[in-house]
């Protein structure tokens, strides 16, 4: 530490200067609010850069899902057998829009009736059960190709080869939304079941993305295992399905569907 005042070299015991006789304490404050200064400025950079880091994430991540689309509508069976684990959150993001989109339309459609619903019972809890259903899709999935011996193949990727094909599914349900939304209900519920029709092809097609990977021939035959797969299915919407169907007509009451 140094005098303010004449420069001169001081230790931390000096109570004045010896060169000058300026008081020490002088100097401590200064140099102790020039030190909250530069704490202050190295926080208030590390915040901007941690922001900059996290805006050109976001950048990468919409580029590189606006980049699959074009290939994903064109061409989703070839595109999903060129994507790899890497791409799972271009396939978490399709899946999740789904599981917005799809309880969003019913939603919709029941605030046209006489009844009220809630926003919890009729949007946020058939979000979490679709959520659900496609998590024990892409599990189901995994398995059934698991039995099929194929070579390097993981939760991760599953998710991303059946991701990319649920853009499709996505993009009708997106359009049943607006259809709903402009009073065009029958043309939103026949987007909507095309919609949950694609999402069936989407599972089926992902099997057979993923099984052409290096596989062994003493696996299960795909044949079988798309049978396995439909049954291991159809029970989880056994389940699933029927608490969002139970849920959706507890909130109609006694009102009806404009459809």
């Amino acid at each position: 530490m140094h005098c303010t005042k004449c420069g001169h070299p001081l230790s931390h015991e000096e109570k004045f200067c010896s060169n000058c006789g300026k008081p020490a304490s002088d100097d401590i404050a200064a140099t102790t609010e020039t030190a909250n200064l530069e704490v202050t400025a190295v926080a208030t950079s590390t915040n901007e850069t941690n922001e900059n880091q996290f805006m050109e994430s976001v950048k990468e991540i919409s580029s590189g899902y606006i980049s699959t689309l074009k290939d994903a509508v064109v061409k989703p069976y070839h595109a999903s057998k060129q994507v790899i684990e890497a791409d799972k959150t271009n396939g978490l993001i399709t899946l999740i829009l789904f599981a917005l989109l799809f309880p969003l339309h019913t939603y919709i459609n029941l605030l046209k009736g006489w009844s009220t619903p809630s926003f919890w019972g009729a949007y946020l809890l058939p979000v979490l059960f679709t959520s659900l259903i496609f998590a024990a899709f892409i599990v189901i999935v995994f398995g059934v190709v698991k039995l099929m011996k194929v070579e390097k193949v993981s939760l991760f990727l599953i998710t991303a080869k059946f991701g990319l094909l649920m853009i499709l599914p996505t993009a009708a349900m997106l359009i049943a939304v607006f259809s709903s939304l402009i009073s065009a209900t029958f043309l939103g519920v026949m987007l909507s079941s095309f919609s949950l029709m694609l999402v069936s092809i989407a599972a089926i097609v992902s099997v057979f993305s993923a099984s052409s990977q290096p596989s062994n021939d003493k696996g299960l035959d795909i044949y079988y295992s798309i049978l396995l797969m439909f049954i291991a299915m159809s029970v989880v919407i056994s389940v699933l399905g029927a608490s969002i169907i139970a849920n959706a007509l507890e909130q109609i009451g006694g009102g009806f569907l404009p459809y």
